[in-house]
C-alpha cells in the first residue's frame, strides 16, 4: 500500500508538495470527522422525517427518515476517499499529455500542476458542501 501510495511519482509530474497540498489531504477528514461527531451528539434531537426537497419558493417537497443522513454520510465519505486516492495517480487525471512525454519538452510547461491544484480545491469544497449539506438537513 505504502508503494502504492507514493509522493514521489506524484512530484516527479506535478511538482514539489507544498503546505496547501498537504491541507488540502487533511481538510476534508476534519470536516467529515466533525460533521459525524455533531451528528452523534445531536442525532436524539433529529426529528425522525427531515425534509430532504425543497421547491423555489422555500416549501418542502419532500420528507425521508433521519436515517437518510447517514446514507449522505457514506457518499460524503466514499466521495471524499475517491479525490484523495485520484491524487496519487496523475496519469489517470486524462488532461491532454501523454505521461512519459512531460520531460522531453523543455519550454512547455506541463498543466498537471494546476491540475492538481484544482484536485486540492475539489476537495475542499466538496467537504465544504457535503458538511453543510448534512448539517442543515439535521
Amino acid at each position: 500500500m505504502r508503494r502504492i501510495l507514493d509522493r514521489s511519482r506524484v512530484e516527479a509530474l506535478c511538482g514539489p508538495t507544498t503546505v496547501y497540498h498537504i491541507i488540502s489531504e487533511i481538510l476534508p477528514w476534519v470536516f467529515f470527522l466533525i460533521t459525524v461527531i455533531v451528528l452523534a451528539v445531536f442525532w436524539g434531537r433529529i426529528p425522525q422525517r427531515i425534509p430532504t426537497n425543497t421547491d423555489f419558493s422555500g416549501q418542502v417537497t419532500d420528507w425521508s427518515d433521519k436515517s437518510s443522513l447517514i446514507w449522505l454520510g457514506a457518499v460524503y465519505c466514499i466521495i471524499n476517499l475517491a479525490l484523495w486516492i485520484t491524487g496519487y495517480f496523475p496519469g489517470t487525471w486524462n488532461n491532454g499529455i501523454r505521461v512519459g512525454s512531460v520531460g522531453r519538452r523543455r519550454n512547455k510547461v506541463s498543466n498537471y500542476p494546476l491540475t492538481r491544484d484544482m484536485l486540492c480545491d475539489l476537495r475542499i469544497s466538496m467537504s465544504l458542501i457535503f458538511s453543510g449539506l448534512l448539517l442543515w438537513t439535521a
